[in-house]
């Protein structure tokens, strides 16, 4: 008997497979709570003052340290990525099937509109600069809630492109508390720090609930 195969929903439901188990939440949450406090570090009075006086005194070890801990961040994403793999070919993940994920999952469209939204509100910083509305503080703090703001564009237009509820809710939470910064007094420095306090917060709660419920749906397939 001949079936008809929606291919486009078929496709949706294998991308929708990377994020079922929220571990590719947890790894999101832990990169971007490590970039805010890495730039909470090195933006801060105290880090600037080490960072020049390391710099006057030995130039080139310094500048390599800075290239070896760039290096590490990325290390460390791919390391997560690796971890997420091998987690889900033991024995107990692989029973819920594994799918190999792609090397990009945002569309066009997705990362169109956050690029536009970034360069939006920073383009929206620079004129109210130039009009005297906004200090240089002001701008800096722009610069970090539009970091926040286009995660939150993204993870909304992947919720919205593979049909994953939770992200209808991370992604406009997480852009509207990142937009809070704007409105705050906080240090260039600090404001990093609490951009990924609230990413790895939120991205960390959604991990948990999504593993929670894939794991209660690996159970029940099992009891059945």
């Amino acid at each position: 008997m001949n079936q008809v195969v929606d291919l486009d929903r078929l496709t949706q439901a294998t991308r929708r497979r990377e994020f079922d188990d929220g571990l590719a939440d947890f790894a999101a949450g832990a990169v971007i709570l490590a970039l805010g406090l890495l730039d909470w570090l090195l933006f801060s009075t105290a880090g600037l003052a080490w960072y020049a006086t390391a710099l006057a005194k030995h130039r080139a070890l310094t500048l390599a340290g800075l290239l070896a801990l760039m290096l590490l961040v990325v290390v460390g994403a791919w390391g997560a990525r690796r971890a997420i793999g091998r987690i889900r070919m033991s024995e107990n993940w692989r029973r819920r099937g594994i799918v190999r994920p792609l090397r990009r999952q945002i569309g066009w469209p997705t990362a169109l509109a956050a690029a536009l939204t970034v360069g939006g509100m920073l383009a929206g910083a620079a004129t109210m600069l130039a009009n005297g509305r906004i200090d240089q503080d002001g701008v800096l703090r722009t610069l970090v809630a539009a970091a926040g703001v286009g995660t939150g564009a993204v993870y909304l237009g992947i919720g919205v492109s593979l049909r994953i509820r939770r992200y209808l809710v991370v992604g406009p939470a997480g852009g509207v508390l990142s937009a809070l910064i704007l409105f705050s007094t906080l240090s260039f420095s600090a404001a990093w720090l609490v951009l990924g306090a609230i990413w790895g917060s939120l991205l960390g709660a959604s991990g948990a609930w999504a593993l929670r419920q894939s794991m209660a749906s690996s159970s029940e397939s099992n009891d059945g």
